[in-house]
């Protein structure tokens, strides 16, 4: 079960770093923008609803300082935010978009 887990966790890494050249836009912009749009209240699903509770809940406990304020004003497009649709977590579709403009990918990922 361990190494199912850890070659789950390999797959989805390598996707994220392929994405990620793919569209030209850090892993990290695309965690950002969707805190803020979880601060905000937009939620893609119930599920993901109560994920991003549980996931802000800890980040207030978790941290020193208020990082919301400085992460909307860093999302927020109305006042100069970089937040747009083209910063959007990666989706399966676009998964499975790279594996056909990149179909080496997936058999990387299967060899290894």
């Amino acid at each position: 079960a361990a190494a199912c887990g850890m070659c789950y966790i390999y797959y989805r890494q390598l996707t994220v770093i392929a994405y990620a050249i793919d569209t030209n836009i850090l892993p990290i912009s695309r965690d950002v923008c969707t805190y803020a749009r979880w601060l905000s209240g937009e939620y893609a699903t119930s599920v993901t609803r109560v994920f991003a509770k549980l996931f802000t809940l800890m980040a207030r406990y978790l941290t020193v300082l208020d990082v919301e304020t400085d992460i909307i004003a860093v999302a927020d497009t109305t006042r100069g935010g970089y937040c747009t649709a083209s910063y959007d977590r990666m989706r399966d579709a676009d998964r499975d978009r790279l594996y056909h403009k990149y179909p080496r990918l997936l058999w990387i990922v299967v060899v290894l």
